[in-house]
């Protein structure tokens, strides 16, 4: 029986990640009685017309006769993982059908870097979910990493089918505290997004999204969470489009549970719902820095079941403002810390009734003095209790209370030493009772109680000893 005069030999040829090539997949092969067709993955070629077909890196121009011209994909220029010597290959497969048979071989272009960018290959904080967050199902994944003055840089690139919606890499910045502090994605359009993250609070959250695309197309990319919900983000600068940016998170049983708009101004609003998609809180973040921008960075609201509980305003000059609601009785607090350090004081708080009228103000000092103030709807004075956290005085609590006259109704107070005094007073402000009590356990009683008649004279004095009336 003869040999079988047909054969398919693979195709290998180096290239650049700038540089186009020709060839004809034909050159080593031998069909001596000729082929009936040639396909390219699948694809039939007809006839001598050119056909394109798109590669993982490139696309492929193929003839009839075996002929083809690679082209890399525009975005392959300047990407400096084809620089690090990774033996990353773009590789079709064509079959040629001859006498019955079919042969198949394997057009291979090995592709490197134009460039001289060196790396120290690593997969650092492989549980972060900021490495792991994209689904692995869809990528197959790279990891890269450099250190500059204390961050580390994180690169990600798809090496997959469909690059996710056209996803190229991913960058991470880490810092020392190990943390994820910023990520930019590049997409094969050119588009880009970067965010950045807080992790000054007990719970991360987003600070700010920045948005360039080079053809003004909005892109949709689905990100999976830790918890098993999704994230579905539209990105797109449109000029004449306000919003830059929406992403919607829902949690694993498909409901919503945020919302993040971001604007051309980089002002980014993100609402949050509960499991039963009513708002559990709205954030305002402004991270403009061109001057137009507002006077604060960032308004937070806080809901429960529907009505506002508290919102804080953050000022660019480090300043807060922190308004507490009460939804039962509709008093409200407003509060404002000095994170400026301009003031006296480091946080001056008013409480106003459901009508709107001030009954109350709190201060704590720079030196820690406390102290708290409650009025009469008339704006008299009804109580104040004073907390000597400078320890500046004799005592460390002291407490007065008024009636409605503005006379002295009682005062209680705690001293350094431990020892208590409390007075009360009949209506005139007329001293009744006094109590000292021994806080030190210093003194042979436990405590002594004086009464006194209008005139201030004592009538009367109970002693307890060890537990015994004197």
């Amino acid at each position: 029986m003869p040999a079988n005069p047909n054969s398919a030999v693979n195709d290998i040829v180096d290239v650049t990640e700038t540089e186009t090539s020709a060839g004809n997949v034909f050159l080593n092969d031998t069909f001596d009685n000729g082929y009936d067709s040639l396909s390219i993955n699948g694809v039939v070629i007809a006839g001598e017309g050119p056909t394109s077909v798109n590669s993982t890196f490139g696309t492929y121009t193929i003839s009839g006769d075996g002929t083809y011209m690679f082209t890399p994909f525009a975005w392959v220029e300047g990407h400096s993982f084809f620089n690090l010597d990774l033996g990353l290959q773009d590789t079709i497969t064509y079959s040629v059908s001859a006498q019955g048979e079919t042969y198949e071989a394997e057009l291979i272009h090995n592709i490197t870097g134009s460039g001289d960018i060196a790396y120290v290959s690593s997969r650092p904080n492989a549980n972060d979910p900021a490495v792991t967050e994209y689904l692995n199902e869809f990528l197959e994944v790279l990891f890269q990493v450099t250190s500059t003055e204390g961050t580390s840089v994180v690169m990600e690139f798809a090496l997959g089918e469909d690059f996710i919606n056209g996803l190229a890499n991913t960058t991470y910045v880490y810092g020392t505290d190990g943390q994820a502090h910023s990520e930019t994605t590049l997409f094969q359009t050119g588009a880009t997004t970067t965010t950045t993250y807080d992790y000054e609070n007990e719970e991360d959250y987003i600070l700010q999204t920045i948005v360039t695309n080079a053809n003004g197309a909005p892109l949709t990319l689905f990100r999976a969470l830790d918890n098993g919900g999704t994230v579905e983000a539209t990105y797109t600068t449109n000029p004449s489009a306000n919003v830059a940016a929406r992403a919607k998170e829902y949690n694993a049983e498909g409901d919503l549970a945020a919302d993040v708009i971001l604007f051309n101004d980089d002002r980014l609003v993100r609402t949050q719902y509960d499991g039963a998609g009513i708002v559990d809180q709205v954030s305002f973040f402004d991270e403009s820095d061109d001057g137009l921008g507002q006077v604060w960075e960032s308004i937070v609201t806080e809901y429960e079941g529907g009505s506002a509980t508290q919102r804080t305003i953050t000022y660019d000059t480090g300043d807060a403002k922190i308004t507490q609601y009460d939804a039962e009785s509709g008093a409200r607090t407003v509060g404002l810390s000095d994170g400026s350090n301009t003031r006296s004081w480091d946080l001056r708080e008013k409480t106003f009734n459901a009508e709107g009228t001030f009954v109350g103000d709190h201060f704590v000092f720079d030196n820690g003095f406390d102290r708290t103030r409650e009025y009469y709807e008339d704006g008299s004075l009804r109580r104040i209790f004073m907390d000597d956290g400078a320890n500046t005085k004799s005592w460390d609590t002291l407490e007065r209370v008024y009636d409605e006259a503005g006379d002295l109704a009682s005062v209680h107070q705690v001293k350094d030493s431990g020892d208590i005094t409390s007075s009360t007073y009949a209506t005139g402000g007329i001293l009744q009772t006094r109590v000292f009590t021994d806080g030190s356990e210093t003194k042979d009683y436990y405590s002594k109680t004086y009464t006194y008649d209008a005139s201030g004279n004592i009538i009367n004095t109970v002693t307890v000893e060890d537990g015994v009336f004197g």
